[in-house]
């Protein structure tokens, strides 16, 4: 069917319809030419650039939504990259603290060695210094038993050696003297 034949049966429908004055066939085929014109404009001119216009505003959805899923690819490898450096950090973090807990026994142990040297030095010098503390007061037990033994012998000889005792004790003093010479 053809548009001619729509608008003749349109216009014979409208005709039976009643009473009304039923359009004349030119009051019919100007505005259907006029309509057919602004179709073939449409069709000519408007079509093309809504298409293009619908094609290019596809394209550049397709392309946002591509750079959307690229983006999300990019975010989810992101997240995965994290959640697997997260979890490399516990097992970081423990062999840190069992490495730092290592260095701290080893601290330890070299700074109780360091003590017990310094504890066997310090001894040793206790032990020299007591043994001179004790030379030194043998030394002045003999020299204040000497000097004891000196005086009580002084007053004994004083108490029993008479002058004459004395003269010849001195010359046979000076006699050994002279012969050592």
């Amino acid at each position: 069917m053809t548009v001619l034949e729509l608008v003749l049966i349109a216009q014979a429908l409208a005709s039976e319809a009643g009473d009304h004055h039923a359009p004349s066939l030119h009051d019919i085929w100007f505005p259907l030419i006029n309509f057919l014109i602004f179709a073939y404009l449409i069709k000519r001119f408007a079509l093309p650039r809504a298409r293009d216009y619908l094609a290019s505003r596809r394209a550049a959805l397709v392309r946002a939504m591509d750079e959307a899923a690229e983006r999300e690819r990019r975010a989810a490898a992101l997240v995965q990259d994290y959640k697997a450096r997260l979890a490399r950090i516990d097992g970081e973090t423990e062999s840190i603290v069992s490495a730092l807990r290592a260095d701290g026994e080893k601290e330890k142990a070299k700074l109780v060695r360091e003590a017990r040297a310094l504890a066997d030095k310090i001894q040793q010098d206790a032990r020299f210094l007591a043994d001179q503390e004790l030379k030194v007061a043998r030394q002045r037990m003999r020299e204040e038993i000497a000097e004891t033994a000196e005086r009580q012998a002084r007053e004994l000889i004083e108490r029993h050696i008479s002058a004459a005792d004395q003269a010849r004790l001195a010359e046979e003093f000076i006699a050994r003297i002279g012969q050592v010479r």
